[in-house]
């Protein structure tokens, strides 16, 4: 999930990185590894930052949570979400009551097994939902728990897994790894070079590339090798192809395509190996469901079929960075922000002087102005932060009526020297 903390989102950005290659950093964090370029949506209310600290507003635009925390997580299927309060992190349920109470220097999300990842007297363990301590800290760095039940664990600078008792599934003996995917590997680097896992730890690909781009719908994947160039491997890491390219990202799409880089021009790959559309774009975007891939040319983006043709020809100046699962991607044309679907037809018009990625709650923040608003997915507000003095705001309903503070006139603003 994405840590948000004085105002600061940091957000999409890493995590469609983390979607297109896979490095040493990245996949020391707890990122999952997703090729397909969508968000992956969460149940419980949005988190909103107004004048230094955070809360939560519902998808209807309820204030369930005033704003009264330091820094938040969002909320996952566990129905609780990581917050900071005095400094200290503790978790909350979607009342805004503490289901453990802060007194970790960190924590992290609360995914399956419903066990959370905490930080005490600088080493990470794990606690259950009401606060019990489950597995005694003593790692170095820690993931949640994936859905199979097994958990990334840090010790010694080397990252292995852990089941429910803390035991050593995979011993640390990894310098990155990724999570498992559907096909029950995961992408793991040993002595800087970067191979496939199983679950038993025994590798699938041998250690032997730059880096790995994650599976996606295909039995191919790109890997860079060590002369730079990137080319096709099959589920044994052997090379597929005798074409490389000097970029690649990952397989996505009903039938899935890889974008390519041939000089400062961009491509699409089949899973033959073979290209599908000759590299002639300024840049293009992953796939998806429908065939249909973002690309760019004169500065413009626009859609085009697996056949090259424009679907939709280039209007939009800039693009956000991820398919909300809603099915919703920022876009700004002439100078304006909206939301178009997958197909590029707009579903909330361009009124914007700016639009962030839908949140995984559902809900769009834009700015108009000085003012900020969320949006539904059908562009109806929800939530208005309307300036009153400097950087203070007060929520308000669409109706007009205030939320929070329940006195805006307790908002004391500076004078003027």
């Amino acid at each position: 999930m994405v840590l948000k903390s004085r105002g600061v989102l940091l957000s999409a950005l890493a995590l469609l990185c983390a979607a297109l290659v896979v490095t040493p950093a990245r996949a020391a964090s707890c990122r999952s590894v997703d090729a397909s370029g969508v968000a992956k949506s969460h149940p419980g209310p949005v988190p909103f930052y107004l004048n230094g600290a955070w809360g939560f507003v519902s998808s209807s635009g309820a204030l369930v949570i005033p704003p009264r925390f330091q820094a938040v997580r969002d909320f996952t299927a566990s129905g609780v979400a990581a917050v900071m309060e005095g400094g200290r992190w503790g978790f909350v349920d979607t009342s805004g009551a503490w289901r453990v109470a802060p007194r970790f220097e960190s924590a992290k999300d609360v995914e399956a097994a419903s066990l959370a990842p905490v930080r005490l007297d600088g080493s990470w363990g794990y606690v259950d939902l009401s606060g019990e301590s489950v597995i005694g800290p003593r790692f170095e760095d820690a993931c949640p728990f994936e859905s199979t039940g097994i958990a990334r664990a840090r010790e010694r600078g080397l990252w292995g897994f852990i089941d429910r008792t803390g035991r050593w599934v995979i011993p640390p003996m990894l310098e990155a790894v990724t999570g498992f995917h559907e096909r029950n590997t995961a992408l793991a680097q040993v002595r800087g070079r970067w191979g496939v896992i199983d679950r038993h730890g025994a590798w699938v690909i041998r250690p032997r590339f730059d880096a790995l781009r994650p599976w996606g719908g295909s039995d191919l994947t790109p890997a860079r090798m060590r002369d730079g160039r990137w080319g096709l491997v099959g589920p044994s890491g052997d090379p597929v192809s005798r074409e490389t390219y000097d970029e690649a990202g990952a397989f996505s799409g009903s039938e899935p395509v890889a974008p390519v880089r041939v000089g400062e021009r961009w491509g699409l790959v089949g899973t033959a190996g073979r290209i599908v559309i000759k590299p002639r774009f300024e840049d293009m975007r992953a796939c998806h469901g429908d065939g249909l891939c973002f690309a760019r040319e004169g500065g413009l983006w626009g859609l085009v079929g697996l056949s090259g043709a424009w679907v939709v020809k280039p209007r939009w100046e800039s693009l956000g960075l991820r398919l909300s699962s809603e099915g919703l991607l920022p876009a700004r044309q002439d100078g304006l922000w909206g939301y178009i679907d997958a197909r590029g037809t707009w579903v909330i018009p361009p009124a914007y002087d700016e639009a962030r990625d839908v949140e995984p709650g559902g809900l769009a923040r834009v700015r108009l102005g000085q003012e900020i608003r969320y949006l539904d997915p059908s562009g109806r507000v929800v939530l208005r932060l309307e300036p009153v003095c400097g950087a203070l705001r007060v929520a308000k309903a669409p109706d007009g009526r205030v939320l929070w503070p329940a006195d805006p006139k307790a908002l004391r603003c500076a004078k003027p020297e």
